[in-house]
């Protein structure tokens, strides 16, 4: 496996731990919200829910919530990324460093 490879299977290693990672948390906060929806369900078919206009805030809070969710996701994604192209780069400018290091120098 040459270097170059394996920088590539590092970084390749490393993004999918982020996605990993990102991927646990949505899952925690999906299993939150349907916890949350089907305790309301019950609460409805039971009779002992809010006020409609209050049922539809409850609804528009969700909604912004799930956005802010969304948004935090593909920033965290996209800061996952960043640090991955980043320690990648780092990498090879190291990896090359040391090539060019031990290359004999052309005739000149």
């Amino acid at each position: 496996m040459t270097w170059l490879s394996h920088v590539v299977c590092s970084v390749f290693g490393q993004a999918a731990d982020a996605r990993t990672a990102r991927f646990a948390t949505q899952v925690r906060r999906l299993e939150q919200r349907l916890s949350q929806a089907l305790g309301e369900q019950v609460w409805r078919e039971v009779g002992i829910g809010g006020p409609d206009d209050t049922e539809q805030l409850k609804a528009r809070i969700t909604t912004l919530e799930q956005q802010a969710i969304d948004l935090e996701l593909k920033l965290q994604e996209r800061d996952d990324d960043l640090a991955a192209a980043r320690a990648a780069n780092r990498e090879l400018m190291a990896r090359l460093n040391r090539h060019a290091d031990r290359s004999p120098n052309p005739p000149g």
